[in-house]
């Protein structure tokens, strides 16, 4: 969430207010001093200047999970299967799913670190 705010913020302010609106309440109860500050970047200059967001763009998070769930993720990200019922819901299929997949890639290649029983 972090990371997609402050992409927001340099690229589009109101998208960025709307996304924090959103997002926020989810993470208050835990982050609530996080939040606050984040709050207070409103224009591109002040992420560029900030370095709590600056950090939060450049380090990589890390993820637990199983070498399983990795598996998952990996045949979900290349291929579109796996973690997901047959007929349980849209999915991630044809052109649009494609696209999408490869936005979460990007972000997990980008900005994701796994650890874990691997």
């Amino acid at each position: 969430m972090v990371y997609s705010l402050s992409e927001s913020i340099v690229e589009d302010e109101p998208t960025a207010l709307r996304f924090f609106s959103a997002f926020s309440s989810s993470l208050s109860a835990s982050h609530n001093a996080t939040l606050h500050h984040l709050s207070t970047l409103l224009l591109p200059a002040h992420v560029q200047n900030d370095d709590l967001a600056q950090r939060f763009r450049n380090e990589k998070f890390a993820v637990r999970m199983s070498r399983s769930g990795f598996g998952l993720l990996v045949g979900w990200l290349t291929e579109g299967v796996g973690g997901e019922a047959l007929g349980a819901g849209d999915g991630f299929t044809g052109e649009k799913g494609k696209r999408g997949r490869a936005a979460v890639m990007r972000v997990v290649n980008n900005h994701l670190r796994f650890d874990g029983d691997r």
